[in-house]
């Protein structure tokens, strides 16, 4: 399976909020993009699969990729960011999260990989590996590979960085992806130019 889409960036889901509720727009193919209740709270995008035969299997081999970056503001950085093949954030209007994936966190400027399949979203659950010396203000090229013997590869800009061997990657998630940006303080801005997700039936 080959998903791909080509631009998004979080003051998409920012300016959808009119008037201080929450908003979920349904758009083509199960896409949501989804706002906070409160102005530049948070914005994500994420697929959501009607039918369990089209959710994302972790037992399977897949790759996703983004090309990103974050503008995060003036002041002290102050803001989480996920940009992951399944949903992460526990982002409260993602319906039925599974709390299961992989790919990249960026908390206040820094880069960190990230996998969890506990099923229970939160940092506690988490096995986060810093990156360093990357700029997330810069254009770069994200991809996180899951091999075959549990194994994740992340790479930025076509280089492997980390390697993180799972102990369990069993189950399940209808959603194939999630961005995410959430501003504790600054307004951090996701922008997004490519995404693609590839994995095997």
């Amino acid at each position: 399976m080959l998903l791909s889409f080509t631009f998004f960036q979080s003051i998409d889901g920012f300016e959808q909020n009119l008037s201080g509720g929450a908003i979920t727009d349904n758009g083509f193919g199960g896409v949501n993009l989804n706002s906070g209740t409160v102005s530049a709270q948070y914005a994500g995008l994420t697929e959501e699969v009607s039918h369990s035969s089209q959710e994302i299997d972790f037992r399977d081999r897949a790759t996703i990729q983004f090309n990103a970056r974050i503008l995060s503001g003036s002041g002290t950085p102050d803001y989480t960011v996920y940009l992951v093949a399944g949903d992460l954030s526990g982002n409260a209007s993602i319906a039925s999260p599974s709390c299961k994936g992989f790919g990249f966190k960026i908390i206040d400027d820094t880069l960190y990989a990230v996998s969890n399949f506990v099923g229970t979203c939160g940092s506690a659950n988490e096995i986060l590996s810093v990156i360093s010396n990357i700029t997330v203000a810069n254009m770069n090229v994200y991809r996180a590979v899951f091999t075959s013997g549990q194994k994740i590869e992340f790479y930025v800009n076509e280089v492997l960085r980390i390697t993180q061997n799972i102990t369990t990657n069993s189950g399940q998630s209808n959603h194939l992806f999630e961005l995410f940006v959430r501003n504790d303080g600054n307004q951090a801005r996701l922008i997004v130019t490519f995404m693609s997700l590839i994995r095997d039936l």
